[in-house]
């Protein structure tokens, strides 16, 4: 986390309601079994009347695959409650998030029921989080995770989230108000996000690849070009 000062004013808040923000890549062809896929759990969010903002990106922006993100826009034209906000700087995007009331970070509505998914394996999904996590953090917001060991012990060692299961999709509105009720929750993301901030872990990382460096080892790293237009 960046844990920058916070502006002395409150961001000012969105529309009343439960506000529900996902960074990054949500598309996927529709039935493509090799991609995450959220689209079912968007559209019983928004079918429960609670508003979930998509950032997109710069690489799916400003245009998406239709063929990737078709549903979602054609769900956006149908409701008041999805919200394109395409890419966004990053001053930008964190004043955004911090007007929202919930991060969300699940990279397909087959993971958060618990079924197993045919091309992302667990073990994946068991070893790690996305940057989206400490975004969240950042902006001062509680986080929503798929179900994952690591997400796992994240959500119980530090207390700012909560594993997605198959109620979030059953009864959305319900399941986000009870998560919403723990009122310590906004102090623990505040304190986690001082744990993890930049300054206290970037000399420890530079101390790392000294001693990689030292020892004459090479780091292989294979550039990815998403492929989302």
């Amino acid at each position: 986390c960046w844990d920058e000062v916070t502006p002395d004013s409150a961001p000012q808040p969105l529309e009343a309601g439960i506000h529900v923000a996902s960074c990054g890549d949500i598309g996927a062809i529709a039935g493509a079994e090799e991609e995450g896929d959220l689209y079912p759990l968007v559209e019983a969010i928004t079918g429960a009347r609670v508003h979930f903002h998509v950032f997109l990106p710069s690489y799916c922006w400003p245009s998406p695959n239709p063929g990737m993100y078709g549903r979602y826009l054609d769900l956006e034209k149908r409701s008041q409650f999805l919200h394109f906000h395409g890419s966004l700087p990053q001053r930008r995007l964190q004043e955004m998030l911090e007007r929202c009331s919930i991060g969300i970070h699940v990279v397909d509505a087959r993971l958060h029921l618990g079924a197993d998914h045919p091309v992302i394996e667990r073990r994946a999904v068991d070893a790690g989080t996305s940057h989206r996590f400490f975004s969240y953090l950042d902006a001062g917001i509680p986080v929503i995770l798929h179900d994952g060991r690591f997400n796992r012990w994240l959500c119980l060692r530090y207390g700012v989230g909560a594993i997605a299961d198959p109620g979030l999709a059953a009864t959305p509105r319900e399941w986000l108000d009870r998560f919403l009720a723990d009122a310590g929750m906004r102090a623990r993301v505040v304190h986690a996000r001082r744990l993890f901030s930049v300054r206290r872990h970037a000399p420890r990382l530079i101390r790392f690849y000294e001693r990689v460096s030292a020892s004459g080892s090479s780091i292989f790293i294979q550039q990815v070009t998403p492929n989302c237009r």
